[in-house]
This record gives C-alpha cells, sequence and structure tokens, in this order.
C-alpha cells in the first residue's frame, strides 16, 4: 500500500515539475503515470528517467555517455514500480550521443545501449524503461465462427520489456465479459524479446455478435512499465450451425422388371447443406423391406452429387416398393433429417420365353406365338449350321418382344424385303448377324434394309451387320437406341435416320468402301425427311455422311471421310468444353474428329484452335513430342553424357530408343518404357573418347521412328566438346579383406588401393567403408602417386546385432574430390560373413612323473593344450595334491592348437599314494569351448630314498695256494639295492685280518662285479 501511494505522489511531482517543460502536443502522450520527485528542470537540461525492475533491494542505475566518457549515477525513487532520474545539460548530453545504461537490483543486472534522437532533446525527456514489460503480441482466430463447433483462438504473448519475467502469471480469455478459460504461464523466465503461445479453444453456444478478450496478468502480479498492452479485445460475429443435408435426387427403376433377371438400380445422392460431410455413411436399398444392397459413401461436399449403383435380382413376380435410405444410422448430422428417404414402386412381371429353334424352327412362328407385353425370343444357332434365311415382322399389335442372339446367329434374307421389319413398340434386336443373299452385283433386297424400325422407344444393339443394301433404317419412328453395332464391308446406306429423339451411340461405321453414305434427315428415296433432337455421339463413321434435319446434337464422333454434307445448317456440332475423355483421348468434351482438319492445338487440350465447318471445338488427334531438352557431359577420361527428354506433346509415348552419337559414329542406345504427357527423363550415356579432338555429340530420341509424333523435328540435340590429352590419376580398389568378421570383437579391415592412372592425387581424398550401403568407417589420404600403391587398415568391431552375410564395399575418394580418367571404378564389393568369435580350449594332456621320493625336490611337469580355434590370452594354471592347492603358474597366452609345459616344485613329506590335479584356467579367465576339460588328475607313488646293498655272491681261490707267491683270489660282488653304490673298497681277509684292499668305482642296482 505504502508503494502506491508513493507512486500517486510521484504523479503528482512529474506533472507539476516536468510538463510546464514540455509542449502541450507531447505531454498529451505521455502515460497517466510519470512518478518523480526532483526540482524543475531549466530549458537547457534533459531528463533520462524511467521504470526501473526490482529484485528484492532497491536498484541503481549507472549511465555512461560514450561520446564524452562521462559517467553519472541516477537518483531512484522508490515506488511500484521503482522509478529512476537523471538530469543532464546540454554539455553533457546531445543530440547523436550513444548512452550505457547499467542497472542493477539484487542479484540481477541489465546493461544496454541507446543513441540520443532529436526530439528526445527537444522535449526534455529521455524516457528508457529498465523493467518488466507483457504485450500481446498477435492473435489468431478463425475467420468465421459456428455455433457449437470448436476454435482455436492462438494468442502469441511476449515480453518487450528489457528484464525477463521471472515469476508465473495468468492469462485469461473471457467471451462478453465472462472468463472462460485460464491459462497459467509457469515455465519462467520469460526473458526479453522472447514470445510464447497460448490457445483457447471456444465453441460459441449462441449466434450473433460476441466480445472476445485476453488479458495477460489480470491480477498484476508482474509489475510493468505499462500494461496497456496486456489486452486484446474485438467483436466478433457467431453464425448458426453450418450443417450438410443429404437427400436422394435421383432414383432411376425400370417400370418393368422380369422374375431371375438383375437390373443396376441407379441413384443419385447430393448434399444440398450448407456444410460438407467428411465422415462416411450408408446408403442402402430395400425391396418390401428386405436389404437388396448397401454403399458407403466416404465423402461429400456441398452441392456435388455421387452416383451410386446397387445390383437387384428379383426372384418372384409381384408389385416391390424399393426404398433408398441415406445415413440409417443417422451418423450425419443434418439439416433436414426426414427427407433422407425416397420410395418407388416397380412390377416384376413373369416374362414369356421362347427358345429357337428348341421350341421353333422358325423365328417368325415364334414372334407369332407372342402375347401383346412382355416376350423374350432366344434365339440359338441352327442345328445344321446354316443361316436362318426368312423375313421376320413384330406386327403393331405386338411390344416388348426381344429378339436375342445365344451365341453366334446368322439371319439372312435373299428376297427384296426388309430382313426386321418392327411395328411394334419397345421391342429389343441384339447380338446377330444379319445380311442379304448379296454375294457381288445387285442386292437382293435393294432398296430395303436388314432392320427396319417403324415404331417407337426400340433397341438394336451389339448387332454385326454387313453385305446387304441397307443397314438399320428409322422410318417415322422416335425415341429409338442404336448403339455398339458394327456396320461394315458391303453396305450401301449404313444408317438412315427420319424421326425425333432418338441415340445414335457407339456404332462403327464402316460400310461399301468408297461408296457409302448415311443419312440423317433423309432416306435413299427422299432426301428431305424431318429429324429433330436426335443425339449422335461416339460413332466412328469411315463413310460418306449427309446430315440434315434440325436441333440434332452430333459431338464426340469420328468422321473419317472427307466427304460430308450438311443440308440443314441448324444441327449442332459440339457442346460446350467440359472436362472429361473425348472420343480421341482427349481430356475435354466438345465437338468432333474431323479426319480432314488440319488445325493445331496449341495448349494441347485435345480441341483444335480455330473452328472446322459447323463444329466450334473439333477435336484433334492426341499425339506425344519427343523432345530433347539438354545434353551435358563431363571433362573426364571416361565420360557421363546426360541427356534429357521430355513429352511435350498431347499424348503419353510408348516404348522407344534414345541414342547417342559422336561425330555420326554409334556410341550407345537405351531404351525408355514409357513417357507420360509432360513427363521427362534423363537418359544416361558412358563414352570413352578414342583420342583428343573435337568431338560432336548428338542425342536422339526415337531413333527407330516407334512414336508417332506431333513434331518429328525435334527430336535431335547435339553438344560440341573438345577432348584434351591429360594426364589423370584413377583411383580404384584393388582389394578387400578378410572375409570373415567376428562379432562383438574388434577386427582388421584391410583394404588395398591403387592409382592406375597416368597423373599424381596430390590432393587428399577419403577412403570410406560401407556394410550394405551403410557408412561404417572411414580414412583421410593425402596423396596417392602415379602407380602408386597404398595398404589401409579399419578396425571394426561388429554390434552384437551383425550375424550373418553382409556386403562390405570400399569406396575410394567417396567424395568425389578427386578428377579421374574413370570415376567407375572407385568402389570394390564383396561378400562377407560376421561369425561368433572362436574360441580356445584349453586342456592338460600329461602330468610327470608318476612316482617320488619322500622328503627329495621333485618336479612336476604339466603339458598344457590349446585344441580350440583361437588363441588364449593369459591364464593361471594350477597344481592340487589330494585336492589341495600347492601351487599357482600365470601363463602369458597359448596360441590356437599349439601346446606347452609348465613345472611345479614338489616335496613329499611321507610315503604313500597321492592324487596331482592340474587345472589350466584355474579362475575362470578365458571363455572356452568347452570348461569341462580343464583339469586332469592322476596318481602318483611316494617311496622312500632308494639305497645300495652289496654283496659277495662268490669268492674265487685257486685250487692251490702257494707261498711266498702272489696269488690271485676273486670275488663277485653284487648290489642288490635300489641305488648306485658310488666308490667304496672290498678288502680280502684272513681269520679277521685284512690282507689286501681295492677301490672300486660304482655298481649300478641289480648288477654284479
Amino acid at each position: 500500500m505504502v508503494k502506491y501511494l508513493k507512486r500517486l505522489v510521484a504523479v503528482l511531482l512529474i506533472l507539476l515539475l516536468i510538463f510546464p517543460l514540455v509542449s502541450a502536443d507531447l505531454r498529451k502522450n505521455f502515460p497517466d503515470s510519470l512518478p518523480l520527485a526532483v526540482r524543475s528542470l531549466s530549458d537547457t537540461e534533459t531528463l533520462v528517467c524511467g521504470y526501473l525492475f526490482y529484485r528484492g533491494t532497491t536498484g541503481s542505475v549507472e549511465v555512461t555517455n560514450f561520446n564524452n566518457s562521462l559517467c553519472w549515477s541516477a537518483g531512484v525513487f522508490e515506488s511500484t514500480p521503482d522509478f529512476y532520474y537523471l538530469s543532464l545539460n546540454r554539455s553533457e548530453l546531445q543530440v547523436g550521443d550513444t548512452i550505457q545504461l547499467c542497472a542493477a537490483s539484487g542479484d540481477k543486472s541489465v546493461t544496454f545501449s541507446h543513441t540520443v534522437r532529436e526530439e528526445e532533446i527537444e522535449s526534455h525527456i529521455l524516457w528508457l524503461d529498465v523493467i518488466e514489460d507483457l504485450a500481446i503480441i498477435d492473435v489468431m482466430m478463425p475467420d468465421r465462427f459456428v455455433v457449437r463447433e470448436s476454435a482455436a483462438i492462438s494468442c502469441t504473448i511476449g515480453n518487450i520489456g528489457r528484464v525477463s519475467v521471472e515469476g508465473p502469471f495468468n492469462i485469461t480469455f473471457s467471451v462478453d465479459g465472462d472468463i472462460l478459460d485460464v491459462t497459467v504461464f509457469s515455465n519462467p523466465p520469460l526473458n526479453s524479446s522472447e514470445n510464447s503461445t497460448v490457445v483457447f479453444n471456444w465453441s460459441p453456444l449462441e449466434a450473433g455478435s460476441h466480445n472476445l478478450a485476453v488479458v495477460i496478468d489480470p491480477e498484476e502480479l508482474v509489475v510493468e512499465g505499462d500494461s496497456s498492452n496486456n489486452v486484446f479485445a474485438t467483436d466478433v460475429e457467431v453464425v448458426e450451425t453450418l450443417i450438410p443435408d443429404l437427400v436422394i435426387a435421383g432414383f432411376d427403376v425400370p417400370p418393368v422388371l422380369f422374375p431371375n433377371s438383375s437390373v443396376w438400380i441407379n441413384l443419385s445422392i447430393l448434399n444440398t447443406g450448407r456444410k460438407n460431410v467428411s465422415a462416411p455413411f450408408n446408403l442402402t436399398l430395400k425391396a418390401n423391406g428386405e436389404l437388396i444392397g448397401s454403399e458407403v459413401i466416404n465423402e461429400l461436399p456441398v452441392g456435388e452429387f455421387e452416383n451410386i449403383s446397387i445390383l437387384w435380382s428379383p426372384v418372384d413376380a409381384g408389385s416391390y416398393a424399393l426404398i433408398g435410405t441415406i445415413d440409417p444410422e443417422d451418423i450425419i448430422e443434418e439439416c433436414d433429417e426426414e427427407n433422407n428417404e425416397v420410395e418407388r414402386t416397380v412390377n416384376i412381371i413373369e416374362m414369356k420365353v421362347i427358345r429357337v429353334p428348341e421350341d421353333y424352327k422358325s423365328i417368325q412362328d415364334a414372334i407369332d406365338v407372342s402375347y401383346p407385353g412382355w416376350t423374350e425370343i432366344i434365339v440359338s444357332p441352327r442345328e445344321d449350321g446354316k443361316p436362318y434365311n426368312e423375313p421376320l415382322v413384330i406386327p403393331e399389335e405386338l411390344s416388348h418382344v426381344s429378339l436375342i442372339a445365344n451365341g453366334t446367329v446368322v439371319l439372312r434374307y435373299d428376297g427384296q424385303d426388309d430382313l426386321i421389319t418392327v411395328l411394334g413398340d419397345n421391342c429389343t434386336i441384339q447380338g446377330f448377324d444379319m445380311r442379304d443373299g448379296w454375294t457381288g452385283g445387285t442386292y437382293s433386297n435393294y432398296p430395303n434394309s436388314v432392320v427396319r424400325l417403324c415404331s417407337d422407344n426400340n433397341t438394336i444393339r451389339d448387332n454385326y451387320i454387313y453385305y446387304t443394301w441397307g443397314g438399320i433404317y428409322i422410318e417415322d419412328s422416335s425415341y429409338n437406341t442404336i448403339e455398339n453395332n458394327t456396320i461394315g464391308d458391303g453396305v450401301k446406306i449404313p444408317i438412315a435416320i427420319w424421326g425425333n429423339n432418338s441415340i445414335i451411340v457407339n456404332n462403327t461405321v464402316t460400310g461399301e468402301k468408297d461408296d457409302a453414305i448415311s443419312f440423317l434427315g433423309a432416306t435413299h428415296a427422299d432426301e428431305d425427311r424431318p429429324a429433330y433432337h436426335n443425339i449422335l455421339r461416339r460413332n466412328v463413321f469411315f463413310e460418306q455422311i449427309q446430315l440434315g434435319g434440325s436441333d440434332n446434337l452430333i459431338y464426340d464422333n469420328i468422321f473419317v471421310s472427307h466427304w460430308f454434307k450438311d443440308d440443314s445448317k441448324d444441327n449442332i456440332y459440339n457442346i460446350t468444353k467440359t472436362r472429361g475423355e473425348n472420343i480421341m483421348g482427349g481430356p475435354y468434351l466438345g465437338g468432333n474428329y474431323w479426319a480432314s482438319y488440319s488445325g493445331i492445338d496449341n495448349d494441347g487440350d485435345g480441341i483444335g484452335d480455330t473452328p472446322y465447318l459447323y463444329d466450334e471445338l473439333p477435336l484433334v488427334q492426341l499425339k506425344p513430342d519427343l523432345l530433347v531438352t539438354d545434353v551435358a557431359c563431363d571433362n573426364f577420361s571416361v565420360r557421363n553424357v546426360t541427356a534429357s527428354v521430355v513429352n511435350t506433346g498431347t499424348a503419353n509415348a510408348s516404348i522407344f530408343n534414345v541414342s547417342l552419337k559422336a561425330n555420326g559414329r554409334a556410341i550407345d542406345e537405351k531404351c525408355v518404357d514409357s513417357l507420360n504427357l509432360s513427363e521427362d527423363t534423363i537418359v544416361d550415356f558412358v563414352w570413352t573418347p578414342s583420342r583428343p579432338g573435337n568431338y560432336n555429340l548428338q542425342v536422339i530420341a526415337d531413333t527407330s521412328g516407334l512414336v508417332d509424333e506431333v513434331n518429328e523435328t525435334n527430336n535431335e540435340k547435339s553438344l560440341e566438346v573438345v577432348v584434351e590429352e591429360t594426364l589423370e590419376p584413377d583411383l580404384t580398389p584393388l582389394s578387400l579383406s578378410p572375409l570373415t568378421f567376428y562379432r562383438n570383437h574388434s577386427n582388421v579391415v584391410n583394404v588395398k588401393i591403387g592409382n592406375n592412372g597416368g597423373g599424381d592425387a596430390t590432393q587428399g581424398f577419403n577412403l570410406s567403408l560401407f556394410l550394405n550401403d551403410a557408412f561404417i568407417a572411414g580414412k583421410a589420404i593425402g596423396s596417392l602417386n602415379a602407380s602408386g600403391v597404398a595398404d589401409m587398415k579399419f578396425n571394426w568391431t561388429p554390434e552384437p546385432e551383425f550375424f550373418g552375410n553382409y556386403i562390405m564395399r570400399a569406396w575410394v575418394d567417396s567424395d568425389n574430390q578427386i578428377i579421374e580418367s574413370n570415376e567407375l571404378n572407385n568402389n570394390i564389393t564383396m561378400d562377407i560373413s560376421v561369425v561368433e568369435l572362436p574360441k580356445p580350449d584349453l586342456l592338460i594332456s600329461e602330468i610327470e612323473p608318476l612316482q617320488f621320493v619322500v622328503n627329495e625336490n621333485g618336479t612336476v611337469r604339466v603339458t598344457i593344450n590349446n585344441s580350440g580355434f583361437w588363441g588364449a590370452e593369459a591364464f593361471n594354471v594350477s597344481m592340487l595334491v589330494n585336492d589341495s592347492l600347492t601351487g599357482i603358474v600365470r601363463m602369458d597366452a597359448l596360441a590356437a592348437e599349439s601346446g606347452l609345459t609348465v613345472e611345479f616344485g614338489w616335496t613329499p613329506t611321507s610315503t604313500g599314494r597321492y592324487n596331482l590335479t592340474a587345472r589350466a584356467d584355474h579362475d575362470d579367465s578365458v571363455d572356452e569351448l568347452d570348461e569341462a576339460n580343464n583339469n586332469k588328475t592322476v596318481e602318483v607313488s611316494i617311496t622312500d630314498a632308494p639305497m645300495p646293498d652289496l654283496t659277495v655272491n662268490e669268492i674265487g681261490v685257486p685250487d692251490v695256494i702257494y707261498l711266498n707267491t702272489s696269488n690271485i683270489i676273486t670275488a663277485i660282488v653284487r648290489n642288490a639295492g635300489t641305488n648306485d653304490t658310488g666308490t667304496f673298497n672290498i678288502s680280502l681277509c684272513e681269520n679277521n685280518t685284512i690282507l689286501s684292499t681295492i677301490r672300486h668305482d660304482s655298481i649300478p642296482p641289480g648288477t654284479n662285479e
């Protein structure tokens, strides 16, 4: 409360002491509260002041003028917020000076610079806040709000002050003064010039005008220099809910159907609402309450139709109520839920089916037994294979008679009358081969036809008509359909139309070559017969045609013959240009294709740019146009030639070749499978010039002339190339080894690279190693002279997940730093395997000796073998006597498939039998193939020390001994002991008196001497 009182006092002081120095215009732009308690300023002084941030202690502000090197400490007025001030005269502060302010409070400090402007000196006040200032930077919202539809209001808030906001604060969203949402900015600090985005979602409940407001820090927890920019408010309009409205706009059902026949029920669905349907919904069709079928419609924009066909195959005769229902599950919310259902009634009646020749041998006999209503006559080939040769008449009193061919059925009549005359309505002639008896010369049926329609609503479809004077005559009848017929060779008058509102569609008319003519609004005998509102569409006329009558719509046909006559000039030969595939395959419907039309189509829309005869939108034949747009060649010894080919025509291009020639000589040829309209493709060639010189490179599209094009003269493009003799390096990897690597173990990869070129590679380049095209290692190589070779080594440790077969690739100059004579040989690939690391297998193969002497120092020799496939690193070998450890020897290593002997000293202290055990890898520090074979135990014998045992076994005395004469006495001495005797004396005694003594060296154990 005290701070607020101080601020109020400051307002009064600033109004009294400062405002007299500034103009009224400037004063009115000052904030309403300028806290200050200073003396009055003179007209030569300028007040530097502003709000100051607070961090627990009253702040300080140091001001430095860089232009005169003067420095001052500003005074600080304690208020909320604090306010600093400094009065400077004209000699201390001038226009253009740059001053620096260093403000501090608590542990927070802020430093910034400012260049003094003229208006600040003239107004005697330089206001520079050093405080937090929250502001609403931007608010984004939808252009339109709709009742009960959620809308996002995105608000960008920022700190435009010079000091960061350290504490949390709220942001509120309100509508018409009511706060609907509060978001806490709980992740301080919000630094100076930093922004944050807050999104509020609002679903308005009522239409009309509403006031939206976003407020930052409504509780004023953050002390700011300017809180007026904390509020954004605007008025928006909310409209009523926009929802779709689905209706069945079309429901086409034949008036009569027959049991066990199938028919497509066509329904047209329209969205008449004000919103697109973006969720899927169902359309169901039921007959007398039983579901016939359903279709899913995924979406339906406003004002658009979706045409759905559902097949129905009624079994029994009777009256059926067909009901089409949109969205029966009420998934889609609509304006009107009552207009989703439409009902139609259809009658299923029994059709009389007659089979020829099974029921009747003659087709006319079958017609004669038909009854008015619905009769289907199925005609199969005759048993003898001959044509049916009879004139046929469907009388006026019969309607709905259908003649349907079952297989290839030929109808022929050699007389003068028409082959088939239809007098009844709603009849069908389908699938026959029809002709007269003409074999050249005079036509037997002149001037008549194979089909003459003298009634309405008939259908002639899928027939093949040939060798007859007249094909199909429509004589004073209307609403007939002539579709999918082929009127072939030898027909003089393929089609003659006299009547109204008939449809002639999808027929191919060849006729008698150079001597056939079709008529609209005429017959052979009378060239002026009425014909109105007929439609001729998607027909191909190879012969002459004469079109009369009026208001007939003739479009999307092909007229091959150059002979054409329009007697009335009142027919319509094109519709408005409409998106859709025309008979020539073009993207738009318009007029007809005329083979005699020579106009052009510059915009490629498939329609000629100039009218032809009465056709304002003549169609043109769509053709591709292959154009070579660019040829490029690099400057290496083995050169890459790149060509761009584009299809600028009006149709897709099928397979074609692109060839490269150098000075007229064929170099290379590539095949392009296809090239769609407006697409381009890049074709790459490789060319190795045989010698230096000037070359003309020529790229030709469609070399073999397989593609019929709009322009055949623009398929080539040339490029002049100068080949100079150069000495370039050619870096290539020569070898890559090994082929087997050990998982989770450091392996050495050896790559030998060479320079096969004529020049040195003086610039540094890289050697990269890849595994299945993934980079695993790289080395930088400074240089490699011509013909030089370098051996490079990589250390690679496959991770535990690597196991199995891989492709390893070494790529020299992987970043293309070196220009080489051949850039295509910089890679080498090898199939390598990553396997488990082989293990050593330490075992004790021998312990010796097996006998020792008690209390004598003995040596135990232990032989260790490594029977594994990998060397063992350092390990211990221990010896145990009767399971008691007596010694450990440290071995540095033992290579695979090798052995060594280690010795232990042992002095047994008592006799007997002992177990000696030798154990390799005593502390299991070596990972081995078999950890169970590291021990070996033998039994040894401990005995007393060996002693000699001398015995005199025999004394040899002569039979006669002579006095005073030397006699020889012999003795056999045996060593019966277990050790050598060493030297010893042997004495000869007589009656215990030693007569003689001799010295003997040694007697081995078990021997005599």
